[in-house]
């Protein structure tokens, strides 16, 4: 359960700065007043496309380190297709993943969030079962990968493959590795109105990550919470500050930016680390 000096890990996806470096993003999100942020799948790709990236990331390990943030979340490659029906082109997302896997835990990634994928083998008609065995396989290879170090894996809840806690735990009990956790996006359990306190009730010390975003149930919006949202956040709240969940608060919300004033993208970072404060007092 949360204590009240454990409830404030608000966190921010650092592509809410997409536009910065990595550096760029990590040193305003820290003049912002964030401690925890969550390293984006877009900056992610920025570091491994770097001459040296184990390199560049003890660099920007030391960079957050040395501003007071910490990157203890990351998205892994987003359209990494780890089910995708081609051996080859399985084989090449699989490759990228464990170098990324590497490079985040060298900035202090413990929970890496990736998709169990599934999209591609869906629409060329490939049955559940077989593509669940494309995702366990992969996985199960990926857990291998990191057996010994101290990063997990945070599978995503995804509406159109894996909507539900009960899908993730499916696919947790194919692979059967503690290296293996879960990833909770309200938004996305939002668009297949799913309940969220079920979810969490479900999902248990499985649950590793958080994507925080709200929507009007038809589109996935990115939306801030208590606003025009359908999530039920009052009961969300209860129900996950009586849990066992020690992770990050993250906010995923590209639907708030607003690249072209820098003044306004700064003052909704302020408004989103004051509601994250706000919101663990809701009762």
């Amino acid at each position: 359960m949360f204590r009240k000096d454990e409830t404030m890990k608000i966190s921010m996806w650092t592509a809410f700065l997409v536009e910065d470096s990595p550096e760029s993003a990590i040193g305003t999100l820290a003049e912002c007043g964030y401690r925890y942020a969550e390293f984006s799948d877009e900056h992610g790709k920025v570091l491994m496309e770097r001459s040296n990236p184990m390199r560049a990331a003890a660099e920007l390990a030391d960079f957050a380190t040395d501003r007071g943030l910490s990157l203890s979340q990351a998205h892994l490659h987003l359209t990494a297709d780890i089910a995708h029906p081609d051996p080859a082109t399985r084989r090449s997302f699989l490759n990228f993943l464990k170098k990324e896997l590497e490079v985040y835990e060298r900035i202090g990634v413990r929970a890496a969030v990736l998709h169990c994928g599934g999209r591609t083998a869906q629409e060329q008609g490939m049955d559940q079962e077989k593509t669940e065995e494309l995702s366990a396989a992969s996985l199960s290879e990926l857990c291998r990968s990191i057996e010994g170090s101290r990063i997990r894996i945070a599978i995503e809840n995804i509406p159109s493959t894996q909507p539900f806690a009960s899908d993730l735990l499916r696919m947790i009990s194919k692979v059967g590795s503690p290296e293996l956790g879960i990833c909770l996006d309200t938004g996305h359990l939002n668009l297949v109105q799913g309940d969220p306190c079920l979810f969490l009730d479900e999902a248990g010390d499985r649950l590793i990550a958080l994507h925080i975003a709200d929507n009007l149930g038809n589109a996935d919006h990115h939306m801030f919470p208590c606003g025009r949202g359908t999530v039920n956040w009052r009961a969300f709240m209860e129900k996950l500050k009586a849990s066992t969940y020690e992770g990050l608060f993250n906010f995923e919300v590209p639907g708030e930016r607003c690249p072209y004033s820098r003044a306004i993208q700064r003052l909704k970072l302020k408004y989103a680390l004051e509601l994250g404060r706000l919101m663990f007092e809701l009762s």
